[in-house]
C-alpha cells in the first residue's frame, strides 16, 4: 500500500493527465517517486505522461526502471517500445512489443503498435533506398609546367586589326624594387647569385604550399574600369605565423557550445568525459547549458565527477567547484527531482569525498 503522501500525488498526476496538462502530471508523478520509491506505478505513469510530450528517452528510463523491478510488466514492455521506435530504434522497440504480445496475446494496443513500426520500417528503406545520389567527381590530375625565367612578358604592340590585340594582357602594375642612385661613390655590381632554385613544383598542392611558406605580404591589385576610375589595392604585411599561435595545450580552458559538448559526450568514456570536463571553466557550465540541462545530461556529469574523484587524485577542489556551478544552471531544481534512488547515492558519495555535508541546494537532493 502507497503512502497517503505518495498515493495523494498520483491522484492529482492521474488528474492533470486527463487534462491534457502533462508537464503537470510529470511533477506530481515525481513527488509520488520521491515520498514512496517502491511503487512502480508512480514511474510507469510517469513515462505515459513523457510520451505525450516526445520526451522518449526519459520514457524508456522510466519503464526500464519498472522493467528491473518487474519483468513481465506488460505495460512497462509497452510503453518503452513505443519510446525506442520514437527514438527510431526500431529493432529494440520491436523486442519490446513482441515480448508484450507473448505475454498477452489479445492484447489489441500491442498488435496496433507492431503494425505501425513495420510501416515505419518500410518508409525508411523506401527514403533511403530511393535518396539522390550525389554525382561522382572526377579527378584529373594536372601538371603545371615550369614558367619561364623572365618576370614579365610584356607583349609587342600590334597593328590595328592584327589579331594579337585581341589577346588579354594583364593590367596590374608589377613591383620593382626601387633603387636610390649614390652619386658619391661608385660601386661595382653584386654578382649573380649562385644559390640553387627550388624545384618546380608538380601539382597545385605543391605550388599552395611553397607559396604558404614563403608569403608575408599579400600583393596590391586593383579594379580597372574603362571611365579610368580604378580602385587599387595596396600591398600590405601579412601576420607572421608563430608556434603560439598553430599549437595549443592540451586541457586549456576553451569556450565551448552545448552542441559540441553534447556530441562529444555521448560516445565517450569515463576518462574521455573527465577529460572534456578539463577543458571547461566551471562558471561557464551556466551560460553553456542554459535552459537545456535533460536528466541524462545531469546524471552523466555526476557520475563522471564521482568517477574523478576515485581515479585522479588532483580533482577533489575540481570536482567541488563543478558541483557548485551546476546547481547555478537554469532547471536544476526541477531536474534534480527526476534523480532516482541510486541516482542520489551517487550525490551522497560525490560529498562524502568534498565535506562532511552537501552545500546549497544539494542539501534537499541528499
Amino acid at each position: 500500500m502507497s503512502k497517503p503522501l505518495a498515493q495523494s500525488s498520483k491522484e492529482k498526476g492521474n488528474a492533470a493527465f486527463k487534462a491534457g496538462d502533462y508537464p503537470t502530471a510529470i511533477g506530481h508523478y515525481t513527488a509520488a517517486i520521491l515520498a514512496d520509491p517502491n511503487d512502480i506505478t508512480f514511474p510507469l505513469n510517469r513515462a505515459a505522461a513523457y510520451l505525450k510530450l516526445g520526451k522518449y528517452q526519459d520514457a524508456e528510463r522510466d519503464c526500464s526502471t519498472v522493467l528491473a523491478k518487474d519483468s513481465k510488466n506488460v505495460k512497462a514492455l509497452f510503453r518503452r517500445g513505443q519510446s525506442r521506435i520514437g527514438l527510431e530504434d526500431y529493432e529494440t522497440g520491436k523486442r519490446d512489443l513482441t515480448q508484450a504480445l507473448t505475454l498477452e496475446p489479445d492484447n489489441d494496443a500491442v498488435k496496433g503498435e507492431l503494425a505501425r513500426v513495420d510501416s515505419l520500417e518500410k518508409n525508411s528503406r523506401k527514403v533511403l533506398g530511393t535518396a539522390a545520389q550525389p554525382p561522382k567527381r572526377r579527378r584529373v590530375p594536372i601538371q603545371i609546367i615550369e614558367a619561364p625565367s623572365s618576370s614579365a612578358i610584356v607583349p609587342k604592340p600590334a597593328a590595328q586589326g592584327s589579331e594579337d590585340s585581341l589577346k588579354p594582357v594583364s593590367s596590374r602594375r608589377l613591383n620593382t624594387p626601387k633603387t636610390t642612385p649614390d652619386t658619391t661613390t661608385p660601386t661595382a655590381p653584386e654578382p649573380p647569385s649562385q644559390a640553387t632554385p627550388p624545384p618546380a613544383p608538380k601539382s597545385f598542392v605543391e605550388a599552395k604550399q611553397a607559396r604558404e611558406a614563403t608569403k608575408t605580404t599579400r600583393v596590391g591589385g586593383g579594379i580597372f574600369r574603362p571611365s579610368g576610375q580604378h580602385t587599387i589595392f595596396q600591398t600590405r604585411d601579412l601576420p607572421a605565423k608563430t608556434a603560439a599561435s598553430e599549437t595549443r595545450p592540451r586541457n586549456a580552458p576553451t569556450k565551448m557550445t552545448l552542441f559540441n559538448f553534447t556530441r562529444s559526450w555521448e560516445r565517450a568514456t569515463q576518462q574521455e568525459r573527465w577529460d572534456l570536463l578539463l577543458t571547461l571553466i566551471p562558471s561557464s557550465l551556466p551560460s553553456m547549458i542554459q535552459t537545456s540541462l535533460e536528466p541524462t545530461t545531469l546524471v552523466g556529469i555526476l557520475e563522471t565527477l564521482h568517477w574523478a574523484l576515485d581515479n585522479d587524485p588532483t580533482s577533489p577542489q575540481l570536482v567541488e567547484s563543478f558541483m557548485l556551478e551546476l546547481t547555478k544552471v537554469p532547471r536544476f531544481k526541477t531536474v534534480a527531482l527526476f534523480l532516482s534512488g541510486t541516482e542520489r547515492q551517487c550525490v551522497t558519495k560525490i560529498w562524502s569525498k568534498l565535506e562532511p555535508e552537501p552545500v546549497g541546494d544539494w542539501k534537499a537532493i541528499v
